[in-house]
Formats: structure tokens, sequence, C-alpha cells
């Protein structure tokens, strides 16, 4: 604790550089920057995500019949999921929570781009992407549908994305493809951040991390 010298005619002595009014400010200063890196929407405080792997060059094609893969994705922030157009079982759920992540990440002024990838690529034809992105009104300018070749897209979620992708099998006429229900973030770099929930909890959670991927991306490149 700091106490008031009384008044002497012999020299100050020069204060420590920690007292000075501008070191003060400049702490203050990285600690403010800091902490709006690591709160979330709720106003919770998370912790920095770690880079966990890095997505492998990719390329696929989307619901309009363009390529698109990682070179579309350089320098943008995005989330992944998978899925099939045919799926009754966990697709809707995780479909039903991409269109809602859609209109979260928009109103939390957030541009990170939403990517869906089929693990029926044989019976996913562009055609049938646009007609199920339809279904859950996806802006084609922020969220994306993609299909392939099989081997392509079995080795870019096996090897890329860590997660499994079974055969499709057919039950009775029930069609099933095992596969990852969750939401990957990946970064502007292709590192994947963090695996999500496709609950509200973990919609939110992802929208709050999303933003520190985001902010920090701006802090290193210097951009508003």
């Amino acid at each position: 604790m700091s106490t008031t010298e009384p008044t002497t005619d012999r020299p100050t002595a020069d204060k420590p550089f920690y007292t000075s009014v501008w070191f003060i400010a400049a702490v203050f200063g990285v600690m403010v920057l800091t902490g709006m890196r690591v709160c979330i929407g709720d106003g919770k405080r998370v912790k920095p995500l770690s880079r966990l792997y890095e997505v492998p060059a990719f390329t696929l094609t989307d619901q309009t019949g363009a390529e698109y893969g990682s070179e579309q994705l350089r320098g943008e922030v995005w989330v992944a999921s998978f899925f099939f157009t045919t799926c009754t079982t966990i697709c809707p759920r995780v479909s039903r929570a991409k269109q809602a992540l859609q209109r979260e990440l928009k109103e939390a002024g957030l541009d990170v781009k939403l990517v869906s990838i089929t693990v029926d690529p044989g019976s996913d034809t562009p055609e049938a992407l646009t007609h199920y992105a339809r279904t859950y009104d996806a802006d084609p300018e922020r969220w994306r549908f993609l299909t392939g070749d099989r081997d392509t897209i079995f080795k870019l979620l096996v090897k890329g994305f860590n997660t499994a992708m079974g055969d499709k099998t057919d039950d009775g006429g029930v069609v099933d493809i095992s596969h990852s229900s969750k939401l990957v973030l990946v970064d502007r770099d292709h590192w994947i951040r963090y695996y999500f929930d496709s609950t509200s909890e973990g919609r939110r959670a992802l929208v709050g991390h999303a933003g520190n991927v985001v902010a920090e991306e701006r802090l290193e490149g210097g951009a508003p």
C-alpha cells in the first residue's frame, strides 16, 4: 500500500516504471483486448481453443455443381458437419442445428461459413443437395453442401477430421451410414479447434468460440 511522504527539500527519487500512468494504461489495454477475445455471448469467459488436427487440402462439388473445397475456404473460419439427404435419424437434427446456427452467427455479426459434407455421395447429387438446402433455408453465400468421390470423402472424414464413416446399409428400406453428429469448428488455416454438440448449449458455446477465433485472427492480421 502506498503512503504519502512528507515534503522535503531533498531531490525526489524517480518513480518505479510500473507506477507510470502510461504503463498502467498499456497493461489495462492489453487486458481489455484479451478479455474481448475470450468472452462468449452470455458474458462468460472461456479458455481460447488450441489447434487439434489440420484438415488436408480437398476439392469436392457443391450444390450448384461447382468445385468447392479448401481453396475456396482459404482465410475463412468455418463449421463442418456430416449428413446424407435420405437420413432419418440424426441428420435432420444436425441440419436443424446448422439452420439455427446460420441465424445465430448472422445475429452475432460473425462471417463464419457452414459446410455440410454428405457421406452418401453416390445418391447425393448436386440436384439432391440443392433440394435439401432449400428445405433448411440455406443461404448459399454462407452454407455449402458438398458431394464427390466416396473414397475422397472417406479419407477426408477419417484421416482429416478424425471422425468415423461407415458403410451404407439397407434394413428393410431404411438406409443408414454411421457418421459423426458433431459440429466441427475450423480456423482460417484449416486447423480443427473443437468438436461441438448440436444442442442449443453446444451451439451457444460454438458461437462464442467462433467469435474468439475470428477476433484472434483479426488481431493477427491487423484487420479492424
